[in-house]
C-alpha cells in the first residue's frame, strides 16, 4: 500500500471484501503467494477508492476481522463467544456457496434475532416514524464481527423475500479517522452493516452497505440534522437510483439488528 490507511479507508475495505464484488477479489488471490498485489476498486460518493493491497495484507485483514485476532478494547462484551443457532440456515447457505469469503466463518457470532425482530416490527409499524437514538440506547459492539439473521417482514413476502442475514463489521476509531464534516466529536466504533436476503430463493447482496457509528457508552452518535446511518456503493457501477430506497433497507432490515442489540446489552449481568 502506498500510505497507511485511515479506519474509514479499512472500514470500506472490509464492506467491499463482504460483497459478492470483493469474493471475486478472494477467489483471485486463493492460490497466490503472499506478495502478490491486488487491484482494489471501491465505489464511493466522490468516486472510486483505489487501493493495492497484497495477498498477505488482504488475508490478515479478514484474519482480524473474522476474530482469530482478537482486537484488544476495554469494552464490555466483546468477544462474548455465541453459538451458532440451527435456525440460521442463510448464514450457513453463505458458508456454503461463498467459502472465498466466509472460510472462517466459524469466528462469526452468529445470533437468531427473530423475536427481537418482531417485536421492533410491532412496536414501530411499517412508515412509522421513531426516534433512533431513544429507541436503540446501547449499541456497544457484540465482538469484531457477527451476523444477526431474522425472517424478513410480512410485508415483503409477496415479493419474495424469505432470510434476512446482516453481517456487521465494528472499527474501532483514532485520532487519524476521518468523520463527515459535521460531527461534533469522535465516536468510539465506525460500524458497517452487509445486508443479504434470500429473494425468490437466490442470495442478493444489497448495493449499498449502511454506516453508523457509536459512542463509547453505546449511544448512537448522529450529525446535527442527520441521518443516523447512511448509505455507502459497494459496486462501481451501483447507479445511484438502486440505492434512492436506502431509507426502507434500513429500517426493514438494519433497524430490527439494532432494537435486538441494544435488549442483549440492556440486559442484567451483560
Amino acid at each position: 500500500m502506498s500510505h497507511k490507511l485511515t479506519h474509514e479507508e479499512i472500514m470500506q475495505i472490509v464492506a467491499y471484501l463482504a460483497s459478492s464484488a470483493g469474493e471475486r477479489v478472494l477467489r483471485e488471490i486463493s492460490d497466490k503467494p503472499d506478495d502478490y498485489r491486488a487491484k482494489l476498486k471501491i465505489p464511493e460518493p466522490q468516486g472510486t477508492f483505489k487501493v493495492k493491497m497484497s495477498a498477505g495484507e488482504i488475508r490478515t485483514l479478514i484474519r482480524q476481522v473474522l476474530g482469530q485476532k482478537k482486537t484488544s478494547t476495554s469494552s464490555p462484551g466483546i468477544d462474548m463467544p455465541i453459538d451458532f443457532p440451527p435456525s440460521c440456515r442463510l448464514t450457513k447457505r453463505l458458508i456454503a456457496e461463498h467459502p472465498e469469503f466466509l472460510t472462517h466463518a466459524s469466528e462469526f457470532r452468529v445470533i437468531d434475532i427473530q423475536t427481537s425482530a418482531d417485536e421492533f416490527h410491532r412496536l414501530h409499524p411499517d412508515d412509522t416514524l421513531y426516534n433512533a437514538v431513544l429507541a436503540f440506547p446501547n449499541l456497544i459492539p457484540l465482538c469484531q464481527s457477527w451476523v444477526m439473521e431474522f425472517r424478513a417482514p410480512i410485508e415483503l413476502k409477496p415479493v419474495g423475500h424469505d432470510r434476512i442475514a446482516v453481517i456487521f463489521t465494528a472499527l474501532p476509531t483514532g485520532p487519524d479517522f476521518k468523520l463527515p464534516a459535521n460531527f461534533h466529536h469522535v465516536p468510539a466504533w465506525a460500524m458497517s452493516a452487509v445486508v443479504v436476503s434470500e429473494l425468490k430463493g437466490e442470495i442478493q447482496w444489497l448495493p449499498a452497505h449502511l454506516v453508523y457509528y457509536v459512542g463509547r457508552s453505546g449511544e448512537l452518535v448522529v450529525p446535527p440534522g442527520g441521518e443516523f446511518c447512511t448509505p455507502m456503493k459497494m459496486y462501481p457501477n451501483t447507479r445511484d437510483a438502486e440505492i434512492q430506497y436506502w431509507t426502507s433497507s434500513r429500517d426493514w432490515f438494519l433497524a430490527p439488528c439494532l432494537h435486538s442489540l441494544s435488549r442483549m446489552n440492556s440486559r442484567p449481568g451483560k
